[in-house]
């Protein structure tokens, strides 16, 4: 089935408001709860993300980010491929950085001693390998100000919460951790 661009963009879009919906509900109030001590909360996040397979080009319609409004919460919605060296894996974590300052952290790390089925799925003939992740968080909206995606600490994407709009913002496609 072939779509024109501006079909898939609203269908990235009703992807995001739909998991920023779930996220949002009060089932995971309670990981906002403020803790006793002066430490921030890093939000609750999950993280679906492929294998790694030689790169062979850009994944269409992949490389957003989606943020919006939903009650006391701001569903926050990514979508990217990220090309990284065959010996290494992806990780994507959310941080809460500072006051209202949330950060979107994409790290190509080494894999750990008990990840043996991935080194063994690993391509040695591939000198770039790519793997797709979709990531969803909820942030609170009397804190939430602005959120950051970095690749390997490499800025990105910088969003400044502007209103209570749904928004898509635009990520490189691919995101390149191998320069």
């Amino acid at each position: 089935m072939d779509r024109r661009p501006s079909t898939w963009l609203a269908i990235g879009l009703a992807v995001g408001v739909v998991a920023g919906f779930t996220l949002g509900s009060g089932a995971l109030a309670s990981a906002f709860a403020a803790s006793d001590d002066d430490e921030l909360d890093d939000p609750f996040t999950s993280v679906s993300r492929s294998g790694a397979t030689c790169y062979d080009g850009p994944t269409p319609n992949a490389g957003w980010l989606h943020e919006g409004a939903n009650g006391h919460y701001y569903g926050v919605t990514l979508n990217a491929t990220v090309v990284h060296a065959p010996d290494k894996r992806l990780d994507a974590v959310v941080k809460h950085v500072s006051e209202g300052r949330y950060v979107v952290a994409l790290r190509t790390v080494a894999p750990d001693d008990d990840e043996d089925s991935w080194l063994q799925r690993k391509d040695d003939s591939c000198d770039r390998v790519s793997t797709h992740v979709e990531l969803a968080t909820s942030l609170p909206t009397d804190e939430y100000r602005e959120v950051t995606v970095t690749a390997n600490g490499r800025e990105l994407l910088v969003v400044e919460r502007d209103g209570t709009v749904a928004e898509l913002y635009q990520l490189p496609n691919p995101v390149n951790t191998t320069a």
